[in-house]
């Protein structure tokens, strides 16, 4: 007998199914709007700017530990499921003096600034 989560697995699955199966074939949407940076085979990956960004806001906050914490961060393979221990890291640099929550907060703004683009449709 199946159950409720076994049923709702089931019909997520089928929807995914049906969705690739309709979109199969289809010309790619055009790129447009505020894009994630791009990596060397044009993959926009979430991931790599959130540590990146992360890592660079810790650093600036030129306080000790932030330069190391920050080379910690940026050596983490697998971001999605090691950020944690990284952004508590984050806060307690920061916390440790307001020019360096400043600091910190500016340069995290910089650099996203500077990798994220925007992208007119046609361009």
């Amino acid at each position: 007998h199946a159950g409720p989560f076994m049923i709702f697995f089931m019909w997520g699955q089928r929807v995914g199914a049906t969705k690739k199966r309709a979109m199969a074939g289809r010309k790619p949407r055009p790129v447009a709007g505020i894009q994630f940076p791009a990596d060397d085979a044009g993959v926009r990956s979430t991931t790599t700017i959130n540590r990146e960004l992360f890592a660079a806001s810790t650093e600036a906050a030129d306080v000790d530990g932030a330069a190391e914490a920050a080379a910690a961060m940026r050596k983490v393979k697998n971001w999605r499921f090691g950020y944690g221990r990284h952004v508590v890291k984050h806060v307690e640099v920061a916390l440790k003096s307001e020019d360096a929550a400043i600091a910190s907060a500016q340069a995290g703004l910089d650099a996203a600034h500077d990798a994220f683009e925007f992208v007119r449709t046609g361009e």
